[in-house]
């Protein structure tokens, strides 16, 4: 990275603390994490497969909760015998 603190380059929106980015989300390619550049200098991901983005690292590494199935929840409260 370079030195000089205005870079652009400097300026990536959120931090995973070097813990990398997943894949995307949406198709499981590769995120660039300066794959975008805003009027401000800003950079963020940006999936090298499909184009998918997100305003920040940590934002792109979220991830929803795995749904839970109809039959989950009947075996969760169904009692022994």
């Amino acid at each position: 990275m370079n030195n000089d603190k205005n870079s652009a380059t400097d300026k990536i929106v959120g931090s995973t603390d070097g813990l990398g980015l997943l894949p995307c989300p949406f198709c499981g390619g590769a995120a660039d994490p300066k794959g975008w550049l805003d009027n401000t200098g800003h950079t963020g991901p940006e999936c090298e497969m499909c184009g998918a983005t997100a305003r920040s690292a940590d934002d792109w590494n979220k991830r929803a909760k795995e749904r839970i199935g109809v039959h989950d929840i009947e075996d969760f409260y169904r009692e022994e015998t």
